[in-house]
């Protein structure tokens, strides 16, 4: 059972992905706060970027869309980094924020390899 509140997640993701928009030129095209999730798109060039937290599942959907393919975030860093686990970039019922955070650590991490997939 999830042992804290998720009230504040929305505003919580969208300032936490707002580099996306402010610093690297992606448009943001969805922002949706409803009952069982918050959701979020960006948009540059060939490159949308998915956000979504889904409440009722406590489960992170982060992808990368490029025309015809879809890439789970989480796999995108896998390639990368062999070593990393699922379960750390995921909510759990004691926290979602760090797993966030960790998210966008590692989003931020790969920037020159994500600004190259919108070209």
């Amino acid at each position: 059972m999830r042992e804290y509140k998720i009230t504040d997640a929305f505003d919580v993701l969208n300032k936490s992905f707002a580099f996306l928009s402010e610093e690297w030129g992606f448009k943001k095209i969805r922002e949706d706060n409803i009952n069982y999730g918050c959701y979020f798109k960006y948009l540059k060039n060939k490159l949308t970027i998915y956000i979504g937290y889904e409440y009722i599942n406590n489960f992170f959907h982060f992808e990368f869309l490029m025309e015809e393919k879809r890439q789970l975030i989480f796999s995108f860093f896998r390639e990368k980094e062999s070593d990393i686990e699922w379960k750390s970039f995921m909510p759990d019922d004691f926290q979602y924020k760090e797993s966030l955070r960790r998210n966008v650590e590692y989003i931020k991490k790969y920037k020159n390899e994500v600004l190259k997939m919108a070209e």
